[in-house]
């Protein structure tokens, strides 16, 4: 007899890392872009998509993830590579990050 655990997709994430990654940086989580002291430039970070499901596991779903902004003048999405979605911070201002996955949206 073999038991098989059915579950279901839950949400959608968003989580940012900082950008380039460091030893450690994938357990920090970034909120805000900040403007780098002494320069007129801001901080970069690195957008990844988590699929929760009804157990609360998470999948990585980034690599067949979109990302979006809705304030580009603000933080911009540059796609590095398939597993890189890169947030420059641009301007002052605020920018909400989405991700869209087998066409569900994050909230």
């Amino acid at each position: 007899e073999v038991s098989v655990d059915i579950v279901y997709f839950e949400s959608l994430d968003v989580r940012v890392s900082p950008y380039p990654a460091y030893s450690g940086s994938g357990s920090y989580v970034v909120e805000r872009l900040k403007r780098v002291e002494c320069t007129d430039k801001y901080q970069h970070g690195k957008a990844d998509a988590y699929a929760t499901l009804t157990d609360d596991s998470s999948v990585l779903v980034t690599s067949y993830a979109t990302f979006a902004s809705t304030n580009e003048a603000a933080v911009a999405v540059q796609r590095m590579s398939a597993t890189v979605a890169r947030l420059r911070g641009e301007a002052p201002g605020d920018a909400r990050i989405t991700a869209t996955w087998a066409a569900q949206v994050s909230g």
